[in-house]
């Protein structure tokens, strides 16, 4: 939300260093989900890769002060975030852990 909001706010020059944030994060998520199934974890980790590219080309956008590119760029990180938050559904948390809260 931070960053669709600096990108629609003409606020590129912040842009960067979200970018930076979100990708160390992302890159995290792996990492971190050794107890998803192989299946989801091999798409977390190729979606955290074009992730991590797209987040790369809108900083980039952003730097050059291009607010088009920069809002294409936005469209493409936002269609990748819910593929990776789908790899962790709720139904699959809930029956790892026993309860549904």
């Amino acid at each position: 939300a931070e960053l669709a909001a600096q990108v629609k706010g003409k606020q590129l020059k912040a842009v960067h260093e979200t970018c930076e944030k979100l990708t160390a994060a992302a890159n995290a998520l792996p990492g971190v989900s050794k107890d998803l199934a192989a299946d989801k974890l091999k798409r977390v980790e190729g979606s955290v890769k074009n992730l991590a590219k797209a987040l790369d080309a809108l900083h980039d956008a952003a730097d050059e002060g291009k607010q088009a590119d920069s809002e294409k760029q936005l469209k493409t990180v936002d269609s990748l975030l819910p593929m990776i938050s789908a790899q962790y559904g709720a139904k699959d948390n809930m029956k790892k852990t026993g309860h549904d809260h």
